[in-house]
This record gives C-alpha cells, structure tokens and sequence, in this order.
C-alpha cells in the first residue's frame, strides 16, 4: 500500500519531468499501461511508454490545478498549456505499485486542438 506522499510525490515528479522534458527521471514500472485522448490503443511497457512520452512531452506544459488520492490511485486535474498558445483542461488517472507509476491514463478536450480555440 502507497502512502498520499509518496503518490503525490510521483505525480508531481511526473509533471515536472514531463515540463522539463526529463521523462527518464520518471519511475515506471515494467509493466506500465499509458492511456491517452489521441490513442486508439493503449501502450504497455516500461520502453514503449517512456518512448511515447518523450515524443509528447515536448508539446506542452501542465500545471497541477487538484490532486485526489485514495488508496494506490490518484486523480489530478491539470491546466495544459500547448505549444500553438491554446489552453485546455484536463484529467490524468495514475495508479502506483512499488513506489513506480504502473497505469496512466490522460483525458483532454481534443476538439479544441483542432479548432485552435482557447
């Protein structure tokens, strides 16, 4: 069982790198599922997984608005700031196992993307 520190510890680490483009310094586990807006399919993989967040991570930044946690899992909803100027609002589900982030799974307004918009 994971203490609220320690996961909030990781997910604000995983910000953070994710900003500084640092995905490297992020603890995965081997087994880790990433589940994003844009994917069809989920990635699974400590490699495949660091592998597509550092294509990403270089496309916005996030700043943490709010943070639930509850027993291994947390809910942070976040301010994403894209590199084309739009801002949107989103949601990230993480799940810890060992002190590593095992299960990711992001959710953002897509259309907004597309449409440029605000």
């Amino acid at each position: 069982m994971n203490n609220r520190e320690e996961i909030q510890d990781l997910v604000e680490l995983y910000i953070e790198a994710m900003n500084n483009d640092e995905v490297d310094t992020i603890p995965l586990t081997d087994d880790v599922e990433f589940r994003g807006a844009m994917l069809s399919e989920p990635i699974v993989g400590e490699v495949a997984v660091r592998e597509h967040l550092r294509q990403i991570a270089p496309f916005f930044n996030t700043r943490l608005i709010y943070l639930i946690i509850e027993n291994d899992t947390a809910a942070a909803m976040m301010d994403i700031e894209m590199v084309n100027g739009t801002n949107h609002q989103g949601a990230a589900f993480f799940r810890v196992r060992g002190g590593k982030i095992c299960y990711d799974q992001a959710f953002f307004d897509t259309h907004r993307l597309f449409k440029g918009g605000s």
